[in-house]
């Protein structure tokens, strides 16, 4: 647990916008619940509500109103949906950018939000949440820094977030700012094109990679071959890891309740109806999530490695080298062991919650004792792996 704690506390020193950003959200969300727990539960308007929400004919003698009202949510699934937002994508980009240009995106993209109904709204138009500043963030990810790490994916993630936040905005104008939304994306695109190259960023990421591959040759020249009778381990998931699948899975689940339960006080029947379909599919999500983060258990031995869902066995022979490293970028990082095949393919096996390292020096351990019970050497090839030597 000791380690855990220092990995994370280290993990959310990295990321100082991101969670200040998600803290503000969910402080000022709870002084909502304060004055009205009702209302701000079941998603309407409150009085408190209206005296910090940003309002065109209210935005220049009460100036206030233009930091206030990002930080303002409607409903907990408006709450939920961006606070997600800013700690998966938002700490994402921030890993590759840098904490400056992450609310330089942010502030851009929220005051400009805002601004947008100076020009095209109504005066008495009430807008808040940070969805403009969040929207600025996704555009900005799906334009910069293209070789970073995972950046394909996070490109992929940004756009459909995007796609699905200017859709719903459209067919339910009671659940989303569509103004605030696409000015936003215009921004972070915008933006995105013109910041200087995050060159530090990308030292830091080169620097911590060759440290981490060289920590991890040093610590393999140190392990030992096991006992054949504790030569095998079974991979599954931590009491840790399983505990944060189902809050977030409950988490879903209470932002596509809330949806709907906010549906009952929608006036307009369209925007109703897409609040029941979102609620639904918010729902399912959730479901389907739990279904697809449940980490199959997957056996090592001396035989080779097994697992629930694999159609056959991956057997030692196969396999030219392993190393630890991370499939996923910013807060929440996932540690998985990577396996490069004699063939050259590549496959991953997650850590399942595991220190990743410890973990890999288990399972190499457990090849170094199939490779002995093999008869196999332990000269080293370019991989800095033990080769396969057949004894005379």
């Amino acid at each position: 647990m000791a380690v855990l704690d220092v990995n994370l506390s280290h993990r959310l020193e990295r990321f100082p916008s991101s969670l200040t950003i998600a803290c503000l959200i969910l402080l000022t969300f709870g002084l909502q619940l304060a004055h009205d727990p009702v209302n701000t539960l079941l998603g309407r308007l409150t009085l408190f509500d209206l005296q910090y929400a940003f309002i065109p004919a209210f935005a220049s003698e009460e100036p206030w109103r233009w930091l206030t009202a990002p930080f303002l949510h409607l409903a907990p699934w408006h709450l939920l949906n961006n606070v997600a937002f800013v700690l998966i994508l938002g700490s994402w980009l921030e890993e590759d950018l840098g904490s400056l240009r992450l609310a330089v995106l942010f502030a851009a993209g929220a005051l400009a939000g805002e601004a947008i109904y100076l020009v095209v709204g109504q005066e008495l138009d009430i807008v808040l949440g940070a969805s403009a500043g969040l929207m600025a963030i996704g555009g900005a990810a799906i334009v910069t820094e293209r070789r970073a790490p995972f950046a394909g994916q996070r490109r992929r993630l940004a756009g459909l977030t995007i796609a699905a936040t200017v859709l719903l905005s459209i067919g339910a104008p009671a659940l989303g700012a569509l103004g605030a939304h696409v000015t936003g994306a215009l921004v972070g695109l915008a933006l995105g094109l013109i910041l200087p190259p995050p060159l530090r960023a990308r030292s830091r990421q080169a620097a911590e990679a060759e440290k981490a591959a060289a920590d991890w040759l040093e610590a393999k020249a140190t392990i030992e071959p096991l006992p054949t009778g504790d030569a095998a381990f079974l991979l599954q998931p931590t009491r840790q890891r399983a505990v944060a699948v189902a809050l977030t899975v409950v988490l879903i689940i209470v932002a596509g309740i809330s949806i709907g339960l906010q549906s009952v006080f929608i006036s307009d029947t369209t925007s109703a109806t897409v609040a029941v379909v979102a609620a639904v599919w918010t729902v399912g999500i959730g479901i389907l999530f739990w279904r697809r983060a449940r980490v199959p258990s997957v056996r090592f031995d001396v035989t080779g490695m097994t697992g629930d869902r694999w159609r056959q066995a991956i057997q030692w022979s196969e396999v030219k080298s392993l190393y630890p490293g991370r499939v996923w970028s910013g807060l929440y990082a996932m540690g998985a062991l990577g396996f490069i095949r004699q063939d050259g393919k590549r496959f991953t096996i997650l850590g399942a919650g595991h220190n990743i390292r410890s973990l890999a020096r288990r399972i190499e351990a457990i090849r170094l004792t199939a490779n002995r019970a093999n008869g196999e050497g332990d000269r080293l090839n370019g991989w800095g792996d033990v080769e396969r030597r057949t004894e005379p």
